[in-house]
Protein backbone atom coordinates (compact mmCIF):
# COMPACT_ATOMS: atom_id res chain seq x y z
CA UNK A 1 0.00 0.00 0.00
CA UNK A 2 1.37 3.36 -0.97
CA UNK A 3 2.17 5.35 2.01
CA UNK A 4 -0.33 8.11 0.74
CA UNK A 5 -2.80 5.84 0.16
CA UNK A 6 -6.25 5.63 2.77
CA UNK A 7 -6.61 2.40 4.47
CA UNK A 8 -10.12 1.05 3.92
CA UNK A 9 -12.75 1.21 6.54
CA UNK A 10 -14.55 -2.06 7.14
CA UNK A 11 -17.44 -0.11 8.95
CA UNK A 12 -17.65 2.33 6.05
CA UNK A 13 -18.11 -0.38 2.92
CA UNK A 14 -20.41 -1.81 5.24
CA UNK A 15 -22.44 1.10 5.69
CA UNK A 16 -22.12 1.14 2.14
CA UNK A 17 -23.62 -2.43 1.29
CA UNK A 18 -26.71 -1.65 3.75
CA UNK A 19 -27.38 1.32 1.95
CA UNK A 20 -26.81 0.46 -1.54
CA UNK A 21 -28.43 -3.21 -1.52
CA UNK A 22 -30.23 -3.79 1.35
CA UNK A 23 -32.58 -0.20 1.65
CA UNK A 24 -35.29 -2.34 3.32
CA UNK A 25 -37.13 1.05 3.39
CA UNK A 26 -36.52 2.08 0.23
CA UNK A 27 -34.50 5.10 1.02
CA UNK A 28 -31.20 5.54 -0.74
CA UNK A 29 -32.21 8.12 -3.17
CA UNK A 30 -32.64 10.34 -0.34
CA UNK A 31 -29.58 12.17 0.28
CA UNK A 32 -30.90 13.25 3.99
CA UNK A 33 -31.08 9.69 4.97
CA UNK A 34 -27.60 8.50 4.51
CA UNK A 35 -27.08 7.85 7.69
CA UNK A 36 -30.46 5.43 8.18
CA UNK A 37 -28.31 2.30 8.26
CA UNK A 38 -25.14 2.96 10.28
CA UNK A 39 -26.27 1.96 13.39
CA UNK A 40 -26.45 -1.36 11.95
CA UNK A 41 -23.29 -1.83 10.50
CA UNK A 42 -21.31 -2.86 13.76
CA UNK A 43 -23.35 -5.77 14.31
CA UNK A 44 -23.01 -7.45 10.74
CA UNK A 45 -19.41 -6.90 11.23
CA UNK A 46 -18.88 -8.60 14.64
CA UNK A 47 -20.86 -11.37 13.16
CA UNK A 48 -18.70 -11.41 9.97
CA UNK A 49 -15.73 -11.40 12.46
CA UNK A 50 -16.80 -14.22 14.47
CA UNK A 51 -17.16 -16.16 10.76
CA UNK A 52 -20.97 -15.72 10.50
CA UNK A 53 -22.23 -17.68 6.87
CA UNK A 54 -24.95 -16.09 4.63
CA UNK A 55 -27.69 -17.65 6.49
CA UNK A 56 -26.57 -15.90 9.92
CA UNK A 57 -26.27 -12.59 8.29
CA UNK A 58 -28.94 -12.91 6.21
CA UNK A 59 -30.96 -13.82 9.15
CA UNK A 60 -29.47 -10.66 10.85
CA UNK A 61 -30.85 -8.67 8.59
CA UNK A 62 -34.29 -10.47 8.48
CA UNK A 63 -34.75 -9.65 12.22
CA UNK A 64 -33.53 -5.89 11.70
CA UNK A 65 -36.53 -5.93 9.51
CA UNK A 66 -39.11 -7.46 11.19
CA UNK A 67 -38.61 -6.90 14.91
CA UNK A 68 -36.65 -3.39 14.50
CA UNK A 69 -38.04 -1.70 11.24
CA UNK A 70 -41.75 -3.25 11.94
CA UNK A 71 -41.43 -4.45 8.47
CA UNK A 72 -43.10 -7.74 6.76
CA UNK A 73 -40.74 -10.38 5.48
CA UNK A 74 -39.85 -9.81 2.26
CA UNK A 75 -38.92 -12.62 -0.41
CA UNK A 76 -37.84 -10.77 -2.95
CA UNK A 77 -34.98 -8.83 -1.11
CA UNK A 78 -31.58 -9.68 -2.74
CA UNK A 79 -30.23 -11.56 0.90
CA UNK A 80 -27.68 -13.66 -0.86
CA UNK A 81 -25.96 -10.76 -2.72
CA UNK A 82 -26.33 -8.27 -0.35
CA UNK A 83 -24.39 -11.28 2.30
CA UNK A 84 -22.14 -11.70 -0.12
CA UNK A 85 -21.30 -7.63 -0.73
CA UNK A 86 -21.32 -7.36 3.35
CA UNK A 87 -18.60 -10.42 3.41
CA UNK A 88 -16.74 -8.82 0.72
CA UNK A 89 -16.69 -5.41 2.70
CA UNK A 90 -15.51 -6.99 6.02
CA UNK A 91 -12.53 -8.51 4.65
CA UNK A 92 -11.53 -5.02 3.04
CA UNK A 93 -9.19 -4.52 6.43
CA UNK A 94 -8.28 -7.98 6.67
CA UNK A 95 -6.64 -8.67 3.50
CA UNK A 96 -4.59 -6.09 3.94
CA UNK A 97 -3.16 -7.35 7.18
CA UNK A 98 -2.39 -10.47 6.01
CA UNK A 99 -0.06 -8.48 2.90
CA UNK A 100 1.50 -7.25 5.72
CA UNK A 101 1.41 -3.48 4.51
CA UNK A 102 -0.10 -0.45 7.24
Amino acid sequence: MKPDAVKPDPLAAIDEVLWRLWDPIGVNDIPEARDEYSSYAAGVLGLLRRGAGDEQIIRHLQAIETERMGLPVSFTRPYHAVASALRAAAQVRATDASTGEP
